[in-house]
């Protein structure tokens, strides 16, 4: 069969380094889905290699099942590692999920240079965070954890996004610590590890610390600390927590905003933590009293 005899070809190329590129980025291949998951399905290839790794998938059999392993050893790219662990998946269901598993693992633990070598590849580093999380695999949570920052001082969002999947709550002290990192981290970046955190607002003293840590931060506008006052009784954009339910989890929330608003100078500010408070006594007011 002329397909089998294409393989050894195909194994050859995809053993180097070389390629030509079509499209570039996640952007540039419309069949692209996400962050590649298990459905990485572009319309066109972005590069000769994905390409060849989608042509392997169409010859099929044992050969080419081979040579997709030993790219899982070679490649640096994580676009490659999903395709091919969508590929492998598709041709033998459940059979080789360790190999691809060790294969992400193995390439987050290196430290990924973005092809103009300034900084690093996120795109890849997204696209195998996306497989652990396909796959169910925790294995990785620890080591994460410790990676939530870059060398560079930048949030790793997709290791943040891995860590809180996996773990909620339960991650929050590895959250705290990486928020507490002000003098790396910008202020967007520390926005957004709060948004995680403070999905535990009233409930978890680490989300409920930094909260107090934005509120009080000089840096922060005023029209963000209005949000983050309403986001407790309402939830929003910055508060990803839902309104609470009990009574007990109400009145702590109305705590947390009575213990802000002593530091608070700002008229509108102060005026959104009364706001908060009032919706918060409402939903208090409405709790059936058991007798």
């Amino acid at each position: 069969d002329i397909r089998d005899k294409a393989v050894p070809e195909i194994h050859s190329f995809l053993q180097q380094n070389d390629d030509i590129m079509f499209h570039t980025g996640r952007n540039g291949s419309p069949r692209s889905v996400a962050v590649s998951r298990l459905n990485f399905q572009p319309l066109f290839p972005t590069s000769l290699r994905v390409g060849l790794i989608e042509t392997l998938e169409r010859i099929g059999g044992e050969v080419a099942e081979a040579s997709l392993l030993e790219l899982l050893q070679v490649t640096g790219r994580g676009v490659e590692i999903a395709l091919a662990a969508q590929t492998l998946e598709s041709m033998a269901p459940g059979q080789y999920t360790e190999e691809v598993l060790a294969a992400a693992r193995e390439l987050l633990n290196e430290p990924l240079k973005s092809e103009d070598d300034i900084g690093v590849d996120t795109e890849t580093r997204a696209y195998l965070f996306g497989l652990l999380n396909d796959f169910g695999d925790e294995t990785y949570l620890e080591q994460a954890k410790t990676q939530l920052i870059f060398e560079d001082g930048r949030l790793d969002r997709d290791a943040l996004a891995y860590v809180m999947e996996n773990e909620g709550e339960d991650a929050m002290e590895s959250v705290f610590n990486a928020f507490q990192n002000s003098d790396v981290l910008d202020l967007a970046d520390r926005l957004a590890l709060a948004q995680r955190g403070l999905e535990f607002i009233g409930s978890n003293e680490n989300a409920n610390e930094m909260f107090f840590s934005l509120m009080r931060d000089p840096q922060l506008p005023n029209t963000l600390k209005e949000a983050l006052a309403q986001g407790l009784a309402v939830g929003n954009s910055l508060v990803l927590a839902n309104p609470p339910t009990s009574p007990e989890a109400i009145k702590t929330r109305m705590q947390v905003l009575e213990t802000i608003r002593i530091d608070i100078a700002d008229a509108k500010v102060r005026a959104a933590i009364t706001q908060a408070s009032d919706q918060l006594q409402s939903l208090l007011d409405l709790v059936p009293v058991i007798p």
